[in-house]
């Protein structure tokens, strides 16, 4: 929320965000050598508009002063606004993140309290409703990992696109004797419940279902190849997903990508995303 003293003119001389002279260096988007200059001040506009969403923006930043009628993006790069590396970090895309996965969780914690109530009432009537409703609010939230049950913005989760990511977890699932896991699939495929996932909770209950199973040279079979697809592809999604967490706009060669998903088809022994070439 905006505090009300803000004041109504912005030095653009100054720090955008925080309108104060520091110690600290500023730093000049619309001086950047690459070849898209001013890329910063997209990223900047695109979380800012998402924090205002969230209904969460620094008290001390005034948006209203930062659009001169063009729209905050142009007028930033024809002002070659600048900011503190610090106040810059308070929109980045890992702390949007953090701040999505807060909504959500307090939505889902909002939800369950839903729910309890609604059990309690048909519980108070219908001993078998009762059940059943219990049964039914058992089942995963929407937009929470399917492994992990972590709640996530539905950008960061995937879903199954084939019957063979169903057999190959529950494949991994007996062989790791993962009780909460098989009692989760006990309620249909993948598919049919719509489960959701983080790649690389995918990519991890692989590796740790491979620890179990005795190495061999014999060659990989037909049956298995979609398998080994399904989990390169899995890997290759979930180093991308690490990528755009922690960088506001990767880059990442094609060439490299391609390598990286070749090389995990050929069945890695243990599948450990390897650090991919980024562009300057």
């Amino acid at each position: 929320k905006l505090s009300l003293k803000i004041s109504k003119i912005m030095d653009w001389d100054l720090c955008i965000i925080c309108q104060k002279s520091s110690v600290e260096k500023l730093q000049f988007p619309a001086n950047s050598k690459r070849k898209d200059a001013g890329v910063g001040y997209t990223s900047f506009v695109r979380n800012l508009e998402e924090f205002r969403k969230l209904e969460i923006t620094p008290e001390c930043l005034n948006v209203e002063c930062l659009d001169e009628g063009l729209g905050i993006e142009q007028t930033l790069l024809n002002k070659k606004a600048s900011w503190h590396k610090s106040c810059r970090d308070l929109f980045s895309s890992t702390k949007l993140e953090r701040a999505n996965k807060r909504k959500l969780s307090a939505i889902a914690d909002e939800k369950d309290r839903e729910d309890c109530e609604q059990i309690i009432d048909v519980s108070s009537s219908s001993p078998i409703k009762a059940r059943r409703s219990s049964t039914a609010s058992s089942c995963l939230p929407e937009n929470h990992c399917f492994f992990c049950d972590s709640a996530d913005s539905p950008t960061n989760l995937h879903s199954a696109s084939t019957l063979e990511v169903d057999r190959k977890v529950r494949e991994c699932a007996h062989l790791l004797n993962e009780g909460k896991l098989i009692s989760k699939m006990s309620a249909g495929d993948l598919i049919a419940i719509e489960a959701k996932y983080h790649a690389k909770c995918l990519v991890s209950l692989y590796n740790r279902a491979r620890q179990f199973q005795a190495p061999t040279t014999n060659p990989v079979p037909a049956s298995s190849r979609t398998g080994l697809d399904e989990l390169a592809f899995a890997e290759l999604i979930a180093y991308v997903d690490e990528q755009l967490e922690y960088e506001d706009l990767p880059v990442l060669k094609l060439s490299d990508i391609v390598k990286f998903f070749s090389s995990k088809q050929h069945g890695n022994s243990e599948l450990n995303p390897e650090r991919l070439m980024l562009l300057d």
